[in-house]
């Protein structure tokens, strides 16, 4: 998969970084790996993964992201508070020509005197007949500070991605458009509302000179009563939630310009603790409307 097409499909810098973070060690298997036991989530630690850094991408040197445009037209029905507590997460499996694959994602959060912050150790495992193959672990962190979710940092090998980017309702396509653990929705979700969002960025990969420029209008739709579900309260909000996202890339390198609109309906199970349970992701470009993802949880403290 060349960086180019990574870029166009994910359409934010962001993501790019996970996906080449996810794919790292397949495509680099001889990168310098540290000690598995670093990165049990019991035992991360943010000053000691900076230690592990060789080699260090910010906006200087890497991707720079200017958030142009964000409006919602809801107000808070509380704040954004969060359950701290260790959740597991694991995707549908899907089938490859010679085995499978499926990502886990182990979230710890934690709250502390000025929000929370949220550290994620993500593996993604191709099996392999009775062979489980565990990729290079890449490890998230996130922190909720006045109300709103930021991503800090991305380490993976030795190498560290510098982000501190916002992440709005709608705006995020890792995890479902939705980080399972700290859902940015939340704050706003209640029975029977219905949320309008719009958000409006632009990336430039300052390595190879290209530019994107996103919109996206999402509208988030929550029923109006509550189900049963496997969380830690046992009771959820269906949360629905219908996704467009235009997006305008160019490449001075290649001299290449790119324009493309896609629209993804995503369905949640919201737990009121406000952890995600259940997240399952469509394509409404395709037909038939394909569920393309699905990630629930698996296991919770």
């Amino acid at each position: 998969m060349s960086h180019l097409k990574l870029v166009l499909i994910v359409a934010t810098a962001v993501v790019a970084a996970l996906a080449l973070a996810t794919w790292w060690p397949w495509l680099f298997p001889k990168a310098i790996q540290p000690s598995e036991d670093l990165f049990k989530v019991e035992k991360v630690d943010v000053n000691t993964l900076r230690q592990q850094v060789r080699k260090k991408w910010t906006r200087d040197n890497y991707s720079r992201y200017v958030e142009i445009e964000f409006s919602i037209d809801a107000e808070p029905v509380r704040n954004f508070t969060l359950r701290p507590g260790y959740y597991v997460y694991e995707t549908a499996v899907k089938p490859l020509s010679d085995g499978a694959m499926y990502s886990r994602y182990e979230f710890n959060v934690t709250e502390t005197e000025w929000g929370y912050e949220i550290v994620d150790v993500t593996y993604t495992n191709i099996v392999q007949g009775s062979r489980v193959i565990k990729g290079l672990p890449l490890v998230t962190h996130w922190r909720v500070v006045n109300n709103t979710l930021y991503l800090l940092y991305i380490y993976t090998g030795d190498s560290m991605y510098v982000e501190e980017v916002p992440i709005r309702p709608g705006s995020c396509t890792q995890f479902d458009s939705m980080v399972p653990a700290a859902p940015s929705i939340w704050p706003y979700v209640k029975e029977g509302a219905t949320i309008r969002v719009v958000n409006k960025w632009n990336v430039t990969d300052l390595r190879i000179n290209f530019t994107s420029i996103t919109d996206v209008t999402a509208t988030f739709k929550v029923d109006k009563k509550l189900v049963d579900c496997n969380g830690p309260s046992g009771k959820c909000y269906v949360v629905e939630m219908e996704q467009r996202i235009k997006s305008r890339t160019k490449s001075e390198s290649r001299n290449e310009e790119h324009a493309s609109t896609k629209i993804y309906r995503h369905v949640y199970l919201i737990d009121l603790s406000g952890v995600v349970v259940q997240a399952r992701s469509y394509d409404l470009t395709a037909l038939p409307h394909k569920l393309i993802s699905e990630i629930n949880l698996v296991e919770w403290k």
